[in-house]
């Protein structure tokens, strides 16, 4: 009987490949496999949730979320600028600079990546913020 899956396209279907998967381009409701449809396309995307979102682990152009992708995943990163700047106020590691972070950002005299305030780096560090705090 002529319909979806029998390998010919027909009326009302967009493609008919004759099989039983969505992981390729023809989906067996005879549809086009396309990003957002909810099943990943082999060897074309990194993943697909059905949705609009990139704060999730999946982003919209169906492709992994990571770290400098310029989508801050909520729950895994504090800040994503889409760069490799390391100095810019959001970290190679997609988190927000602090003072202790081991990464002299602008306004800090040094920082030696720790909390200790029995060495000279943290208490410039501190010292420089509070500068920062009183001129602005």
């Amino acid at each position: 009987m002529p319909g979806c899956g029998d390998g010919i396209v027909g009326p009302n279907e967009e493609c008919d490949d004759g099989n039983l998967s969505n992981g390729d381009a023809c989906l067996v409701t005879c549809k086009n496999a396309t990003c957002g449809d909810g099943f990943v396309l082999d060897g074309v995307e990194e993943c697909d949730d059905k949705n609009v979102s990139n704060s999730d682990a999946c982003a919209q152009d169906c492709k992994l979320a990571a770290c400098g992708d310029g989508y801050v995943e909520i729950g895994v990163e504090t800040c994503d600028d889409g760069n490799d700047i390391n100095d810019d106020g959001c970290s190679n590691l997609c988190t927000s600079a602090t003072c202790g972070d081991g990464v002299v950002q602008p306004g800090e005299a040094c920082d030696d990546g720790n909390a200790s305030n029995f060495d000279d780096w943290l208490a410039g560090a501190l010292i420089a913020a509070r500068r920062r705090r009183k001129a602005a």
